[in-house]
């Protein structure tokens, strides 16, 4: 999974735990504590050994949120709203991915038969250079034309070297596709 899902990912979970919380906070609560402990009362002697006395506390709370100006509600709406938001980016987030993904992929392709076609426009212009230079040397041909081939060979060269750069680029890119940021939505 991509960074930036796991990054939605984990804003999605936070607004939902603060829409709980909000939620919990006007819930009433009862609290139950309770504490045995064993005391003894030595004089001067630590190897005393005599009574322990027992010591038992038992405490109960109930509290019961009364709110009268409607701050709890609004804390809880607002903290909906926050959830309903982060699950919406999250949404956004998936589709740009796979719209990404689908363009990363269409470039690749396109990248590739690029390079195909690149090379075949080279090995071409190799054979023309080549018949260029056999008329030449025969008289069928001026050096006019034998230069013309020359360059045109020389322009497919560079094109099929741009043409392996950038498929390489592409595929370096896909390679790291998982970590690339998304471009279109931010965190």
């Amino acid at each position: 999974m991509r960074f930036a899902l796991r990054e939605f990912d984990a804003r999605e979970r936070q607004a939902a735990a603060g829409y709980r919380a909000a939620w919990r906070s006007m819930l009433p609560v009862l609290d139950v504590t309770l504490t045995h402990q064993r005391l003894a009362y030595p004089l001067r002697n630590a190897n005393w050994g005599g009574p322990y006395y027992p010591n038992t506390v038992l405490g109960v709370s109930f509290t019961l949120p009364l709110d009268f100006t409607g701050g709890s509600l609004t804390r809880v709406e607002s903290a909906a709203a926050a959830m309903r938001l982060a699950k919406a980016q999250r949404r956004d987030a998936e589709r740009v991915h796979a719209l990404e993904q689908l363009d990363a992929q269409a470039q690749l392709d396109a990248s590739r038969l690029e390079w195909e076609a690149a090379v075949a426009g080279a090995v071409s212009a190799d054979k023309a250079l080549q018949v260029a230079r056999a008329r030449h040397e025969v008289g069928r041909a001026s050096l006019l034309e034998l230069q013309d081939a020359r360059v045109t060979w020389l322009r497919a060269m560079a094109t099929r070297a741009r043409a392996a750069r950038d498929r390489m680029v592409i595929e370096a890119r896909m390679a790291r596709f998982d970590r690339l940021p998304l471009s279109s939505v931010q965190p």
